[in-house]
């Protein structure tokens, strides 16, 4: 089988590029001409690409039509590419069935234009024809060598290698200085660790270079002979500096002198020096966009290909996690199992990523990507003829990640592993549920695999009978020494011989038989004699003894949201039922489940498992959840001893504050009052706790048995605060002292929690006010049925919980959004969302009298808030819609007379507290009206921003019946059912597929809304309404326009001219229509020029002239395209008149 080479280059004053074709018959040269928009430095894709290579699966995995354009034109570009090389005849009689490497010569400045091109892209089969399809291509970037030296000596001197050697001694280093979404760093060196565990080759080695310092990666490659490491793997950040005349490209390393992990930025030339003085033949690197070239700078992997390596690989995107791991498998398995060599490894690697396109996304689905693109290979080495493979190189499947179970860990494993190895003792703490021990438990294998440490224990000192410095020692010694005495000197000189590591877990509850000082200080004494092995202390406080030994602490933190919805989308898919998670709502809804407690991982744990996919959707389950029902027990057998022991403290505490069933004996401090609230609340919770005294009373002083009896007395309690909640609460004069003094009352049992880690203060920066952090297994706990209150507590809760957030949100604006006015309001709902959530949901149900459903107005401001904010948008969304099946749909339904049917069922609906009014027409019918013809202009608006398809017409025609002159609220109703329905009209506008519905559904809108200002000169729409008519009548101009080129015949063009001056007519006077205005009359123009009217057509042009000389933005280019126009038509009337 025969190997044949196709150079490919620009030279210096061609416009098109040049083919060398290399075959044994002799060398060929061509011309390439390569449309100019497969130069994709901005061109054919634009963003498209980069967000459909970066962005499509990891965070927005539900825009399929978008991804599949992207990936249309990909395919095109290869389509393309192919067509421009095959031109040359040679070429294509030469390459049938052999094995083809495309070598594109990127040298000169000259040639950087080639780096635009996705060449990488041709070594899919599928874009060549049969009739010269090569049987395998494969693709590879020259750069130019260093100059002004001998080549032969100076490859010599760099330790060059040939394209065909494989490299056998691996160096990895891995450094995450900078936060941001980076790949699983032991993704990376897991991959390489397997494929040298399972190479053919015993004498591969592979080695991991702790910490990731540059000092440390000098340190290791100048201890080793010249040559041992031929291939190092940084897996690091890199960047360019500079412009086009001089830049100088960076990788990111932890600075070594950094105790916090910062960075530390090398120049790639003195990596580069580095690396070829010690022998390095190939260096990959895995950093995003590290072979990106933007504008005339250099890439980091061309720069370090330029200062010395032979070659480089690098990404030009930022690889996916998917992606990376099955690019890092197949490559490095072919090279050290299967014997390829470095440009067929290459080869076969991309083949692996085309053949397996499934990429996962952060909702453990799987989208197709097509990303071969992304890695490249760049080389300095002149070409030698390609070893030929006669078997397939068809990669294998690559495997599975074997500790899928660990999620979100990498960078605290860098920065434990960093912090070890510059202080061997250390403190590792983290809030009850962070999964500290779990994280050890999985790390010490790793970490003996990979020879960090020779071997390990996890000790738990809450099992010994006692926790001492001799029953530690004697658990060292059977753990590392089982042979040796029980002696402290034997167990310090076994201890200093070798790098362990020992792990002591729960040492906050360890049970002690010294005094805690003596205790400690012989702790610390054994501790500082520890030089070699590593220490590790488990603990969810700030113990000082610990603090004093350690010679580090580290915080372990929840999960951040990505990392925590993979675990949560492994937890459902591992239960018996599956969730339907390619639904874009349910996704948000599922963010926002994890979102209620703060990604704490043994707490996503037992929610998820509480979840059962076949009974409710997952936005159904948010719903409960913040609805107040229960949630199931969980069962102790069912979570690790670990994660068991943080779920029933959680429990223990709450059981120390709760307080028994009877009113009379109930106390204020019972932690079920917390109940209703998630992740965080004020610490004043004077208005909370004064609502829920003065409903308390009511119900003490009546037979809280009967529930007739205390629903009657809540509303009426509720109906007290309408009228007197502000006054009474400022003044506090109507409250007695001892009431007073029990709503101060629960800082003593908060200040409690706060010592055993299940709460904490925080101060809000924008309004200096101080929260209460409440640990999500806490939060949990209070949802269980073992803590349920009895009824009459319930209710009572509910209803002040409301009253709470009602009274909060008092003084939110209802207009402005981007104004100062809502920075206070923004605040407020980053600490408290799901509480603001929960209280609206409340509010459906302990709804007594028709003034309460003013609970809207929170909910409008809320929606307001949070322009933009889509996830939470969502939510609201949700409430609004239920808050229309409650009460739009039963008034939509039923016709005025029986209007109070109508709201009897709407509040039967969601279960009443206290009776329905008997005269609903008196007593705020109005007012209801008015909040359902609102929540549906805001539901229609949230549906069309979150993408759904909604309909509202029926319900809104349907409240319009009981809308009349004489109706309660009609001076504000009337306006608002007027604008409603130009709102939905505006919507189903929008949404339109087709010219000819937008046409008929503005022109009705357009219509109703002069109608109605002729009807009351007084009604005033909002002018965002005037503007969607003006931008939408552009919309349909520009469409219309559109059909200029496909309209030659007469009647085309009559019928096309009718319908531009009919768009003409009903354009408004608006700056956004004068753009529409002057296209208009220039097709008009154009068209006038086509039937051979020059008079009408100068006219046009005329008037066009004056249009855009009123618009700011014109270019001077547009204004000279338009004299050049008028010209032809004076030139073409002088021609006509001449003939005549």
């Amino acid at each position: 089988m025969e190997s044949k080479t196709l150079v490919i280059c620009a030279l210096e004053g061609k416009t098109s590029l040049v083919g060398l074709f290399k075959s044994s018959s002799g060398d060929h040269r061509f011309n390439i001409d390569v449309p100019q928009d497969l130069y994709d430095q901005q061109g054919l894709f634009g963003e498209d690409l980069r967000w459909y290579i970066e962005d499509y699966a990891r965070n927005d995995p539900f825009s399929t039509k978008r991804a599949l354009s992207v990936g249309s034109k990909l395919r095109s570009h290869g389509s393309s590419l192919v067509a421009a090389l095959c031109q040359s005849e040679d070429l294509v009689v030469g390459i049938l069935d052999i094995d083809l490497l495309i070598e594109i010569d990127g040298r000169g400045d000259y040639s950087r234009q080639l780096s635009w091109i996705h060449w990488e892209i041709l070594e899919d089969p599928s874009f060549w024809a049969p009739e010269f399809r090569p049987r395998r291509i494969s693709v590879l970037r020259r750069v130019q060598a260093v100059e002004n030296v001998d080549e032969k000596g100076l490859l010599l001197t760099l330790g060059d290698m040939s394209l065909n050697a494989t490299p056998r001694d691996i160096l990895a280093i891995t450094a995450r200085p900078s936060l941001g979404s980076d790949i699983p760093h032991r993704m990376i060196t897991r991959s390489i660790f397997e494929a040298v565990q399972k190479s053919n080759n015993e004498t591969a080695t592979f080695k991991i270079v702790r910490p990731g310092t540059f000092q440390a990666l000098q340190e290791e490659l100048c201890k080793c002979e010249f040559g041992y490491y031929g291939l190092v793997h940084l897996d690091l950040h890199g960047f360019v500096q500079g412009g086009s005349v001089s830049y100088r490209a960076f990788l990111r390393f932890v600075h070594s002198n950094d105790e916090n992990g910062g960075a530390e930025d090398i120049p790639v030339d003195e990596i580069a020096k580095l690396l070829s003085n010690r022998g390095v033949h190939l260096v990959v690197i895995n950093a995003c966009e590290s072979a990106s070239e933007q504008g005339s700078s250099s890439s980091i992997v061309r720069s370090i290909v330029e200062s010395g390596v032979s070659m480089a690989v690098g990404m030009r995107y930022q690889i996916s996690e998917s992606a990376a791991e099955i690019f890092t498998q197949t490559f490095y398995r072919s090279l050290l199992s299967r014997n390829l060599s470095i440009t067929e490894a290459m080869h076969t690697a991309r083949l692996s990523m085309r053949i397996y396109q499934k990429r996962k996304t952060k909702f453990n689905t799987e989208v197709d990507v097509l990303d071969v693109i992304t890695p490249i290979l760049v080389s300095r080495v002149k070409h030698e003829n390609q070893k030929v493979y006669e078997e397939d190189l068809t990669p294998p499947l690559p495997l599975q990640q074997s500790d899928s179970n660990l999620y979100g860990r990498e960078k605290d494993i860098l920065f434990l592993e960093n912090a070890l190895v510059n202080s061997n003792v250390l403190l590792l703490k983290g809030r009850a549920g962070t999964g500290k021990t779990h994280l050890m438990q999985h790390l010490s294998p790793w970490w003996k695999s990979t020879g960090f440490v020779k071997d390990s224990v996890i000790i738990d000192c809450s099992t010994m009978e006692t926790f001492n410095a001799f029953n530690l020692q004697l658990a060292i010694v059977r753990a590392f020494a089982p042979t040796s005495s029980s002696e402290p000197t034997d167990v310090l000189a076994v201890l200093n011989q070798h790098p362990y590591l020992i792990v002591l877990d729960n040492l906050d509850i360890a049970k002690l038989e010294e005094t805690k000082s003596k205790l400690y200080d012989s702790l610390r004494r054994f501790l500082r004699k520890i030089k070699r092995t590593f220490v590790v202390l488990l603990s969810r406080q700030d113990e000082e003894w610990a603090k004093a030994a350690a010679r580090g602490t580290y915080q372990l933190q929840n999960l951040d949201m990505n990392s925590s919805l993979q675990l949560a989308t492994n937890i459902i898919a591992e239960g018996p039922h599956k969730a339907n998670l390619t639904n874009r709502m349910e996704s948000r809804f599922l963010e926002q489940c994890i979102s209620l407690i703060d990604g704490n991982p043994l707490a996503i744990k037992l929610l998820l498992r509480a979840y059962d996919p076949s009974r409710c959707s997952v936005q159904e389950f948010f719903t409960r959840l913040t609805d107040g029902e229960p949630l199931d027990e969980v069962q102790p057998g069912l979570l690790a001893a670990a994660d068991e022991r943080g779920w029933v403290d959680a429990q223990r505490l709450i059981k120390s504050y709760t307080w028994g069933e009877d009113p009379a004996s109930f106390r204020d401090v019972d932690f079920r009052l917390l109940r209703p609230f998630w992740r965080s609340f004020p610490l004043d919770l004077g208005p909370y706790r004064w609502n829920f005294l003065r409903c308390k009373e009511r119900v003490l002083s009546n037979n809280y048995d009967d529930p007739r009896v205390y629903r009657s007395q809540i509303k009426s309690s509720m109906e007290f605060m309408d009228a007197n909640e502000s006054s009474i609460y400022r003044s506090r004069g109507n409250i007695d002292e001892s009431s007073l003094a029990r709503l101060a009352s629960m800082d003593e049992s908060i200040q409690f929690c706060e010592g055993a880690g299940f709460m904490t203060k925080i101060v809000a920066e924008a309004d200096s006010e101080t929260h209460v952090r409440l640990h999500p297994l806490m939060a949990l706990a209070l949802k269980q049925r073992e803590f349920i209150p009895p009824s009459w507590l319930r209710h009572v809760v509910e209803v002040a919980y409301h009253r709470f957030y009602s009274y909060r949100s008092r003084h939110w604006p209802s207009t402005g959004i981007a104004t100062s006015a809502w920075d206070l309001p923004r605040a407020q709902l980053n600490f408290e969302f799901a509480n603001f959530v929960t209280s609206n949901n409340y509010s459906l149900r302990l709804t007594p009298t028709l003034r309460a459903v003013s609970l809207m107005k929170p909910s409008i401001s809320i929606a307001q808030a949070l322009s933009g904010d889509a996830r939470r948008l969502a939510v609201i969304f949700a409430f609004l819609e239920r808050f229309l099946q409650t009460f739009g749909a039963p008034l939509a339904e039923h016709a005025p007379s029986t209007y109070s049917n109508a709201w009897a069922s709407g509040v039967d609906h969601v279960g009443k507290v206290g009776q329905v009014p008997n005269d609903p027409l008196s007593d705020g019918r109005g007012m209801i009206e008015m909040f359902c013809i609102l929540a549906i202009t805001i539901a229609a608006n949230l549906a069309h921003v979150l993408g759904l398809q909604r309909d509202y017409s029926p319900m809104l025609e349907g409240l319009a019946t009981h809308i009349g002159p004489a109706s309660d609220f009609a001076d504000v109703n009337l306006p608002l059912l007027k604008t409603a329905r130009l709102t939905l009209l505006r919507i189903s506008i929008g949404t339109s597929r087709t010219h000819e519905a937008t046409v008929e559904h503005l022109d009705y809108m357009r219509k109703l809304r002069d109608k109605w200002e002729q009807e009351d000169p007084s009604l005033r729409l909002s002018r965002v309404t005037r503007n969607d008519i003006s931008k939408l009548y552009s919309r349909i101009t520009h469409e219309t326009i559109i059909k200029l080129d496909t309209a030659n015949t007469p009647d085309e063009i009559q019928a096309l001219e009718n319908e531009l001056l009919h768009q003409l007519d009903n354009l408004l006077d608006e700056e956004d229509c004068v753009q529409a205005k002057r296209a208009i009359y220039e097709c008009l123009s154009v068209l006038a020029f086509k039937r051979e009217d020059y008079s009408s057509a100068l006219q046009h042009i005329d008037t066009t002239t004056d249009l855009a000389g009123n618009i700011e933005n014109v270019s001077p280019e547009g204004m000279q395209k338009l004299a050049l126009f008028r010209e032809a038509i004076l030139a073409a009337s002088t021609a006509d008149t001449i003939e005549e």
